[in-house]
């Protein structure tokens, strides 16, 4: 009850801070700010299921697919000899352009720290990613400027391939994060029921 009604609240603050939220631009390019988050994840959702046998992969999705085939950089075994950094910043580039049209590249970057005590009691025990967001606003409350951070903290031991599926998992995890903060609307990014202050709510 407290946190269905905190939520509301929240939304009524959004709402009277951001009036002009629900004005959103379609989805057929993206820009920054700019779209309703319900719309936008229907645009993630449709990019994912597009299919190779299909014939409906476009052509950032093909050229995406040719390149994973042929990396070794890809390789998640246990007898990699791929390090984790680079392993998740090859998947951060093909997880762009296959699930969000390449636009998270240039707005968004991957760092790989090292987990550590401070990683521990500032993200939690379970933790293994967090997003972080810089946003310039200038009057009337309009944003300018946008980027996004993913963590993705590596773990303090030899990583096999269960830990290495984990690493991946929660890398897609945080780009979704990212493309709805990036491109969702101010409202929508922190009205409760489309993206939410956690960023969990219905549109994730």
């Amino acid at each position: 009850m407290q946190a269905h009604f905190s939520g509301r609240l929240w939304s009524s603050i959004v709402s009277r801070l951001f009036p002009g939220h629900k004005g959103h631009m379609d989805t057929t390019v993206l820009k920054i700010a700019s779209h309703g988050a319900p719309e936008l994840a229907a645009k993630i959702l449709k990019w994912a299921k597009h299919r190779e046998n299909d014939g409906n992969l476009t052509q950032l999705q093909q050229s995406a697919l040719a390149a994973y085939r042929a990396g070794q950089v890809y390789d998640i075994s246990e007898s990699s000899t791929v390090g984790v950094k680079e392993m998740l910043q090859a998947y951060f580039l093909f997880f762009d352009k296959i699930y969000f049209g390449g636009y998270l590249e240039g707005r968004c970057w991957l760092r790989v720290p090292e987990w550590s005590s401070f990683s521990h009691r500032t993200f939690g025990r379970e933790a293994l990613g967090v997003t972080s967001l810089i946003a310039f606003w200038l009057p009337p409350w309009k944003i300018r400027k946008i980027w996004c951070c993913i963590h993705v903290f590596d773990l303090p031991y030899s990583c096999d391939h269960e830990d290495r599926l984990w690493l991946i998992g929660t890398l897609l995890h945080e780009m979704v994060h990212a493309c709805l903060d990036i491109y969702s609307c101010t409202g929508c990014r922190f009205e409760f029921q489309n993206v939410g202050i956690g960023g969990h709510a219905t549109s994730f």
